[in-house]
């Protein structure tokens, strides 16, 4: 299971540089679009400045391809940051931990065969595994390679990339001092470096 509790933003752009992760760059939002994105193969970042009580919504659609929408991940700027996952989570709930204070905020979804993680500016606000919901529908809709296309359906998001590759991060972040695949400049980085590769 892929860990992302201790992903930093610098760690993101520690693992782009070293080419572990390759990035398409930042686009601007349009909503309505189409946007090819292996979800399952790939981390999905968003630009949002919203604050908490504006009542913005972020709202992205998923979609196993351009004619079968797999469901919505609705974020809506309340009081408390709340959430809604179609099939999973069908009411608004509020995120376990709420994101940092920063008014610009980069979000990064990741999702693989078995679970969504959200995280906001390095900080992890939910690890939801599809098997332990207690609606059938969630792991039914949402567990394996499912997800190939997104949509933005509101205008809150500013920009958004798409970075290719996955990392898993250790939860101590710490990296594994005999692992043949990090260099010595690797393991001197400590907290950011990270301790196994998922290819």
């Amino acid at each position: 299971m892929m860990l992302y509790d201790c992903a930093t933003v610098f760690l993101i752009a520690f693992l782009v540089q070293r080419g572990v992760l390759s990035s398409s760059g930042w686009s601007p939002v349009q909503t309505g679009v189409l946007i090819d994105c292996d979800l399952e193969a790939s981390l999905l970042q968003i630009r949002t400045n919203s604050t908490t009580g504006s009542d913005d919504w972020l709202k992205l659609e998923m979609y196993a391809d351009s004619s079968n929408s797999l469901g919505r991940l609705i974020f809506k700027f309340s009081s408390e940051i709340e959430y809604w996952f179609d099939n999973c989570i069908n009411r608004w709930k509020s995120l376990p931990v709420q994101p940092p204070s920063e008014v610009d905020k980069t979000w990064t979804i990741a999702k693989t065969s078995d679970s969504l993680t959200i995280s906001c500016n390095g900080v992890q606000l939910v690890n939801l595994v599809f098997s332990d919901n207690d609606k059938n529908q969630c792991s039914g809709e949402w567990q394996g390679d499912v997800v190939d296309q997104i949509e933005f359906l509101s205008e809150t998001a500013d920009y958004y990339r798409i970075l290719f590759g996955k990392v898993s991060v250790c939860t101590t972040c710490e990296p594994t001092p005999d692992d043949p695949r990090l260099s010595k400049g690797d393991r001197d980085y400590g907290r950011t470096a990270p301790c196994h590769y998922d290819h």
